[in-house]
């Protein structure tokens, strides 16, 4: 039924007729009240990556996963906007909102959308009470603003769901602090649907997306260095989900599910998560506590809006591991979740980084031997480096990761000449083993940065620039 009026009671009448079109049994009726519809988006915080600094905690169900929380209503000409922030550290911030929160240089795209007022205050008088400890802020402040629906409309091609709000501070000059994606919450109550949708992908070109997965608090414990980042791309019909997951501690089968709303309030929670819309498969940890998310042609999935399997603004989850991933899984197995933002899409030809620096992640019926062609070394170099691979003649398992090269941190002092002189590399050498360095457009090496090495033993020198293993005249090598 079309055309109803939501929170209006009707009557709903059937009966049966047989062939001679006369009824077989009386009239059968119903009285049922129709839902009332609810636009909602919710926005959990997160610390922008290398912005540890200005977030240092979060609420207990996402660790340092959040720095607060937005939700986004519809209310007449208006859309309102709440926020809840919790243990920042005290100053002025800025929110910002941004097409993309994804670009491929990591940079969001600010999108010609305006968020008046723009500042929140979060100072306070710091007080022995106002500090749980040294680095745990335990301060809580409330964000209240009301935008024209026609800027920040929740519906329609020009949505906002699953696009960014990043916060900036503190300070004038501060830089991004958190962002989040805004997703299509929770109903506020049983009576009522969420019918906020993410906007119409390009009309032409390719649709891009993301989903920064954020570890819950009840399984940091265990996977302490896990991170992990989905790629989405692809056109009407057929998305492309990529990922590499890091820190799989433990080893196994980590099953991946898309959930029907897209809010991360108050942590796991499968009714308000909206429960299991589509079950993407599982990812298998390597030797490495690495593994590899690809499916080329996602089935039930689509980046095109008002579709069943509309990812966007939806929340995934990532469970714990277990040796039958196609069970019903619950929450309590949740080890990290994310809501699908939109991505520059350009994104498309992007590979995700290595979780660990100097790693291949194999394809297909790949050998020690392909890896070391694709790097310019020998297949017995890259064994090497790989202990655990006690058959180097046997191809690779797909979405392996193994290592290439050595990786060397730069120390003070030390430059990109001075690391290729010290290990005997020219510089075509140096740039094919480390292709997202010059990808990059890198000229110089900063101190911490992790370069790829490969030593030549007969040129490389030591600190006092004198070589190591000195070719020899005679024909006997002493070692």
């Amino acid at each position: 039924m079309q055309g109803l009026t939501p929170a209006t009671r009707y009557i709903v009448a059937a009966a049966a007729v047989n062939p001679a079109g006369q009824s077989s049994f009386g009239l059968a009726s119903a009285v049922f009240t129709t839902q009332v519809e609810d636009l909602l988006g919710a926005c959990v915080l997160y610390p922008v990556p290398k912005s540890s600094g200005s977030v240092a905690s979060a609420s207990p169900a996402w660790g340092s996963g959040a720095g607060g929380e937005l939700v986004l209503a519809r209310a007449g000409d208006n859309v309102t906007i709440d926020g809840q922030f919790l243990r920042m550290r005290p100053g002025i911030y800025s929110l910002h909102i941004f097409a993309y929160g994804l670009s491929r240089t990591g940079e969001s795209t600010l999108a010609a959308l305006s968020l008046p007022p723009a500042q929140l205050d979060l100072s306070y008088a710091e007080t022995a009470a106002g500090r749980a400890s040294d680095t745990s802020y335990v301060i809580s402040r409330t964000y209240s603003a009301s935008v024209a629906a026609t800027a920040l409309p929740l519906v329609g091609s020009s949505s906002i769901i699953s696009a960014a709000l990043v916060l900036f501070g503190p300070g004038s000059n501060g830089a991004a602090a958190a962002q989040c994606e805004v997703g299509v919450a929770r109903p506020s109550s049983l009576t009522q649907i969420n019918a906020a949708a993410p906007p119409a992908p390009p009309t032409s070109g390719q649709a891009g997306g993301y989903c920064r997965l954020l570890p819950l608090a009840t399984a940091s414990a265990s996977f302490p260095s896990f991170s992990g980042t989905l790629l989405f791309a692809g056109e009407a019909g057929s998305v492309h989900v990529r990922a590499r997951l890091c820190g799989l501690s433990g080893g196994g089968l980590f099953p991946l599910r898309m959930m029907g709303y897209g809010d991360l309030r108050g942590g796991p929670d499968t009714e308000g998560w909206g429960g299991v819309a589509a079950n993407l498969g599982w990812v298998e940890a390597d030797d490495n506590q690495a593994g590899l998310f690809d499916v080329p042609a996602a089935t039930g999935l689509t980046l095109q809006t008002g579709e069943t399997g509309s990812l966007l603004g939806r929340v995934f989850v990532l469970f714990q591991a277990t040796t039958n991933p196609s069970l019903d899984l619950p929450t309590s197995a949740a080890l990290a979740a994310c809501v699908a933002g939109a991505a520059d899409p350009s994104l498309t030809a992007v590979e995700p980084a290595p979780c660990r620096a100097c790693t291949h992640t194999t394809g297909q019926s790949e050998t020690l031997s392909v890896v070391g062609m694709t790097y310019g070394l020998d297949w017995l170099s890259v064994w090497s480096l790989n202990p655990g691979l006690i058959r180097p003649d046997l191809a690779l398992s797909p979405g392996q990761s193994v290592y290439y090269a050595h990786p060397f941190e730069v120390r003070s002092g030390e430059t990109l000449a001075s690391v290729r002189s010290r290990f005997g590399m020219s510089v075509a050498q140096f740039w094919t083993l480390n292709p997202f360095l010059y990808a990059s457009g890198v000229t110089e090496l900063s101190v911490g940065d992790v370069v790829c090495i490969s030593v030549d033993w007969q040129v490389q020198v030591g600190p006092d620039g004198r070589r190591i293993c000195p070719l020899s005249t005679t024909s006997s090598i002493v070692v």
